[in-house]
């Protein structure tokens, strides 16, 4: 992984400068038309109390006064928290809040939908849930809007009957919704059914949000990385925000992907239907804490380590059956590397303990840190353009060292949870939105990181103790 890292790293840095950069074409937009570029602004949202609801309808007033159009119709489409039977007491309540906050936006309607979606039966668990959650919330207002038909405890507001749906998170803010239209329905982007957009984060308060927020460490969502897939294979990089055609989307994705099985889904789907990045941007949350962000990198790696199975030629569709992949290979490559990327900080910690124990060389401690070290070179060769930046970088890097023992024994714990519920097919849907992770972590890793990398140094190297115990304050 460490080597792979480096591979990766240079040549994001380098080809990226040489490759001629893909942008798409677009109509303007003063010629959308209302017949013919309908669009539905869906915001798939999880409620598990009143204020969500509040929040969401707040939410899509924004979105909307920010694209005022006449080709928008506005859509919420609510999960309500899983339950022991396909009804619970605060349904009710949540119903309600539902139709106060409906009514309150008159300016909207005939142009605003509300649904709440039933809970069904999750196969093989003795809880209910909304079917294959957001997945399943997309394909689900899919097909209301194709056939009418839909499993909702609640509808309120008019059918939307749309071509496309722009898709966002209850966190996104943008205002390119038009321009978003504009360039899906222009000839050029015809053959993908989705047009994803570049998200950049927004509400940096605390000193982590402010250092971390569009780091370059490894990953498919750090916003710097030279977009080298697209502009090279045409292959975008869908992460749940854009723009798609419905039909196209319906058809390639609604009997595509077995049943409970598929937790990160937005990259995969882009990679079987079809997806191009557009120049658009939009804007979302960044965790404020250390936790916060951790226990979403986490989720992440699990959804990612999910996708495993569509690395390999055949994979099966909703039946069970075995037919040949439609990804690409670039696509499936990207997913590999992407798995293999995750273990970086086990890797470190590996070679950093074997440096330690038996090969006590300078050289094995420079491939232990070879990641930091890269990074932090090229931020120095920057460093004339942009000294802030450069040093914010090597900022990040000193903490990723002092705090590797946590990020690799987590890591490792989540890869080997995912690999034996892929082996056992269980428990393969259980997340937090973001919106509702508050940094939830286990303390075991951290006691085994503790004691293994602080409280034995501390007998030996009480620099090391005291290093890793700033690095712990400074993480919260």
């Amino acid at each position: 992984p460490i080597f792979a890292f480096g591979a990766d790293f240079l040549l994001r840095r380098t080809a990226g400068r040489a490759v001629k950069r893909r942008y798409l074409p677009s109509y303007d937009v003063k010629y959308l038309d209302k017949a013919k570029h309908r669009t539905a602004i869906l915001f798939p949202c999880f409620a598990a109390t009143e204020e969500d609801i509040a929040d969401a309808f707040s939410h899509l007033s924004t979105v909307a006064a920010a694209n005022p159009q006449d080709i928008f119709s506005y859509a919420l489409l609510f999960d309500y928290p899983r339950s022991s039977a396909e009804t619970a007491e605060s349904d009710e309540a949540l119903d309600k809040k539902i139709r106060e906050e409906f009514a309150r936006r008159k300016e909207l309607h005939g142009r605003l939908c509300a649904l709440v979606r039933k809970r069904k039966r999750v196969s093989g668990e003795e809880y209910f849930q909304g079917y294959e959650k957001k997945r399943g919330a997309v394909l689900d207002f899919n097909k209301f809007m194709l056939s009418g038909e839909g499993e909702f405890s609640l509808k309120l507001g008019d059918t939307p009957l749309s071509e496309y749906v722009i898709t966002l998170d209850s966190d996104t803010l943008t205002c390119d919704c038009a321009e978003l239209v504009a360039m899906k329905a222009h000839p050029y982007c015809a053959d993908s059914a989705i047009l994803s957009v570049n998200c950049k984060p927004n509400g940096k308060r605390s000193l982590y949000a402010k250092l971390f927020a569009g780091e370059t460490g490894p990953g498919r969502y750090r916003q710097s990385n030279a977009d080298i897939s697209h502009d090279l294979f045409g292959l975008g990089n869908y992460t749940g925000k854009g723009i798609y055609d419905v039909k196209k989307f319906q058809a390639g994705l609604e009997n595509f992907f077995p049943d409970n099985r598929i937790l990160s889904h937005d990259y995969i789907e882009g990679a079987v239907a079809g997806c191009m990045n557009s120049s658009l941007n939009a804007s979302e949350d960044f965790p404020q804490t250390f936790e916060a962000g951790f226990t979403r990198d986490l989720r992440w790696l699990r959804g990612d380590w999910q996708l495993l199975p569509y690395t390999r030629g055949k994979i099966k569709n909703k039946e069970g059956v075995k037919r040949k992949s439609p990804i690409a290979p670039a696509a499936a490559f990207a997913i590999a590397l992407n798995l293999v990327l995750s273990l970086v900080p086990v890797a470190q910690l590996f070679v950093l303990g074997a440096a330690l124990a038996a090969y006590p060389y300078p050289s094995v401690l420079v491939i232990a840190f070879a990641p930091q070290i890269l990074r932090s070179v090229f931020a120095l060769a920057a460093a004339y353009g942009n000294p802030r930046a450069a040093l914010a970088e090597i900022a990040r890097c000193l903490f990723d060292i002092a705090l590797l023992p946590t990020l690799a024994i987590y890591k490792l714990c989540a890869v080997a949870v995912t690999l034996y519920r892929l082996a056992v097919g269980r428990k393969l849907l259980e997340w937090s939105v973001f919106a509702h992770a508050k940094g939830k972590i286990s303390i075991i890793p951290n006691l085994v990181a503790f004691a293994v990398f602080a409280i034995i140094p501390a007998i030996f190297a009480p620099n090391v103790f005291f290093f890793s115990l700033a690095a712990v304050f400074a993480a919260r």
